[in-house]
């Protein structure tokens, strides 16, 4: 089964296991807790309203953002997740957000992440 694959002690595009494949995502939905479009440019300072090619609320009223950057992920293929979690480090298995990456044609896939680090 292929994985999304990340870790907790990389930084947000940096390659998690070397033998990882990379894809490049033209664009990602970013939801978030704001309730405003403003609230979201000023506490998401690193994005700018011309990055956002769509804004919209969630079914609970929170805005999300199609955001026109290319967004990097990394998944791999992995036989036997036993054997793989068995050898090498404690993850954390939990479903992938596939609506905020609609390019992703795998909608079977799953995010797992190597829990090597702390975090909050």
């Amino acid at each position: 089964m292929r994985y999304i694959i990340s870790r907790t002690s990389t930084w947000w595009d940096e390659c998690p296991l070397e033998w990882c494949e990379k894809i490049i995502l033209s664009q990602h939905k970013k939801k978030t807790s704001f309730k405003s479009k403003e609230d979201f440019l000023y506490w998401q300072w690193f994005w700018k309203e011309e990055d956002v090619s769509e804004w919209g609320k969630t079914q609970d009223w929170f805005i999300f953002a199609i955001l026109k950057r290319e967004k990097i992920l990394w998944t791999l293929e992995i036989e036997n997740l036993k054997e793989f979690i068995e050898k090498n480090w404690y993850i954390i298995l939990s479903e992938f957000d596939l609506e905020a990456y609609p390019e992703i044609l795998d909608k079977n896939m799953l995010s797992l992440e190597i829990y090597d680090d702390y975090r909050e």
